[in-house]
């Protein structure tokens, strides 16, 4: 998630940066709907079956490579 591109990212613990967040959306109709496009264009193209099937075996690649013995 790139900041201003799909979302907004505030500080964790943070009220008063969440509030100015939340604030920013709500007056700012036109980039509230352009986020929104995007974060659905990334999930549909980044969060698809094939590439959850590559990140496991990647991660599986990386534990037979470190595991004693290999």
């Amino acid at each position: 998630n790139a900041h201003g591109e799909t979302g907004l990212i505030v500080p964790a613990c943070d009220p008063p940066a969440l509030a100015a967040a939340i604030n920013t959306m709500l007056a700012d109709a036109p980039r509230r709907e352009a986020m929104g496009r995007a974060g659905r264009e990334r999930v549909r193209t980044m969060f698809t079956t094939a590439a959850m099937m590559r990140g496991m075996e990647g991660l599986y690649a990386e534990a037979l490579a470190a595991s004693p013995g290999q």
